[in-house]
């Protein structure tokens, strides 16, 4: 292990039981934390100092991004997003973020690559960090990004001109293409299947 690491329950969401440990003592004490506290076994990352980016993604075929989001970390490259930020005082969020069109489109490159080869559908969000050095790092791949009104994937809709209905509608229109494309559940014609208008889904 390379520190500082960091260490989270393996299982869980939203930043529960994140630390950043610099010695091997407190990372012995973070995962017997985990361990006790969640019943379940730590993950342990070398930590990635540097800034802090998503990039929602929703679709099949074509699979569509978002474009890029930026967590506003205050200049700090040690900052994360702690439980208590993502409850009570949510990060300031950039979008799209303030970065070079290469590196944005170099990290969508990376995120749908991610997507597709986790056999993914409909929608994900993808966390990365951005060394020093200029490195991009995934982070995690979110199957099930969080719709909270105040995070990072509805933001990024929103910058792409999804409003929150449309976004959930369009989420519920990628599984019905996905799901009912050959199937004689959908309605039809001469033996055809038909789109399904949107009043009837």
């Amino acid at each position: 292990v390379k520190y500082p690491a960091i260490v989270k329950p393996k299982m869980e969401s939203v930043s529960f039981g994140l630390k950043i440990v610099n010695d091997p003592d407190s990372l012995r004490e973070a995962v017997a934390f985990i361990i006790e506290e969640f019943n379940q076994q730590a993950l342990v990352e070398q930590f990635v100092r540097g800034r802090e980016f998503a990039v929602g993604i929703i679709g099949n075929s074509p699979v569509e991004t978002f474009p890029v989001l930026e967590i506003d970390l205050n200049n700090d490259p040690d900052a994360i997003q702690s439980v208590e930020d993502k409850k009570f005082q949510p990060r300031e969020k950039i979008c799209p973020a303030k970065i070079e069109p290469e590196l944005a489109e170099e990290m969508k490159k990376q995120s749908v690559a991610a997507f597709k080869a986790l056999q993914l559908r409909d929608f994900c969000r993808v966390d990365i960090r951005l060394d020093e050095n200029g490195n991009v790092y995934l982070l995690e791949v979110n199957s099930m990004a969080s719709l909270g009104r105040s995070g990072s994937y509805v933001y990024a809709a929103a910058a792409h001109g999804y409003d929150y209905s449309a976004l959930v509608n369009k989420m519920l229109d990628t599984a019905v293409v996905r799901y009912f494309a050959n199937s004689e559940l959908l309605p039809q014609v001469d033996g055809k299947n038909t789109k399904v208008p949107p009043h009837t889904r």
